[in-house]
């Protein structure tokens, strides 16, 4: 089995990366990227995170090399130390497994689920699916502003897309808001799969055009962008875009989206919308994503797993309830 420094060091030269150009993208000391790649050193935790997606090497066999290294690196080659992992195994065996294994069985079992009420959905005629859609997406557009403040309710948002109302008493950049979800939306049908941070931020510009307190398109502390991780985030989706259950990929952009914080504003609301986007492309229902969701214990409790170990089941349980009890009400079960 090769070992973390060695994978490191094939994959930067067969990706003809410098050593130099490695070290700016991690914004550390190019002498510490000589240290990697010869087992004098082992990076963060947080760096074997960031070297996976430059590298584009699966984060899980990433991280195996490096508890393997970070072991090796403080046991003795006797039979204390093999005794010592016997006992390490045994452990985790009997609390983390279990846990990971039950937390598998239960996206799989939802996603079988889900699965079954897509397939009613799917056989609906086509004028019954495009209305439903389109409630679905005015309801998701309503919930989507609030979480930015605007104050029109869901009715007064179907009354401006389907009647071009003007609703008293609420300020036209409210109702510019919502023209803007609805006419990016409007042009989804157009657009075949997002593949560059361009087009991203894009989505922003339009999403928050006109907006008094959102800069739109504008990037947080007028930093540039990680190309390298944003090129690795778009070819994974393109790789993963007919491998990966629609949700289960929705679910992973969207926690890398709010991850990275990349826009000055408007974050939440540009992830929400991006995973709507991927599911509606695989001919899903939107999600209505609403405050007290995001507010809810479930939730805070997988994100915070996201931020600490990129664990993604939590947050991957949580989109999928959400569609669950979507489809259960449509098709009142």
């Amino acid at each position: 089995m090769e070992s973390l420094a060695q994978v490191l060091k094939a994959k930067r030269k067969a990706l003809k990366i410098r050593s130099v150009d490695l070290a700016k993208s991690l914004k550390i000391d190019q002498a510490l990227i000589s240290k990697y790649e010869n087992n004098k050193r082992l990076p963060t935790k947080a760096q074997v995170k960031a070297l996976s997606r430059i590298l584009e090497i699966p984060y899980q066999e990433l991280l195996v090399l490096y508890f393997k290294e970070f072991m090796l690196k403080y046991l003795s080659y006797d039979e204390t130390s093999l005794k010592a992992i016997a006992l390490v195994q045994d452990e985790l065996t009997r609390i983390v497994k279990p846990s990971v294994k039950s937390k598998e069985k239960a996206i799989t079992f939802s996603t079988k689920r889900l699965d079954k009420f897509h397939a009613k959905f799917t056989k609906l005629t086509s004028d019954k699916k495009s209305r439903l859609a389109k409630e679905f997406w005015i309801s998701s557009i309503a919930h989507n502003i609030h979480l930015g403040g605007n104050t029109l309710s869901t009715l007064e948002v179907k009354q401006i897309i389907e009647q071009g109302l003007t609703i008293p008493g609420k300020s036209l950049q409210e109702h510019f808001e919502v023209m803007n979800h609805f006419n990016l939306i409007q042009d989804f049908s157009g657009i075949n799969l997002i593949k560059s941070f361009d087009e991203l931020a894009n989505f922003h510009l339009r999403m928050f055009s006109g907006h008094s307190t959102v800069s739109p398109g504008k990037l947080n502390n007028n930093q540039a962008i990680d190309n390298e991780k944003w090129s690795s985030f778009f070819r994974e989706l393109k790789q993963n875009w007919h491998e990966k259950h629609p949700l289960i990929l929705a679910s992973d952009s969207r926690s890398f989206l709010l991850h990275e914080q990349t826009f000055e504003n408007g974050n939440l609301q540009i992830a929400n919308l991006f995973t709507n986007f991927i599911l509606v492309k695989h001919d899903f229902l939107p999600v209505v994503i609403r405050r007290e969701d995001i507010e809810s214990q479930d939730y805070q409790k997988a994100w915070k797993a996201y931020k600490e170990f990129s664990a993604n089941q939590g947050l991957t349980q949580w989109l999928m309830t959400l569609s669950l009890q979507q489809y259960q009400k449509l098709f009142k079960i």
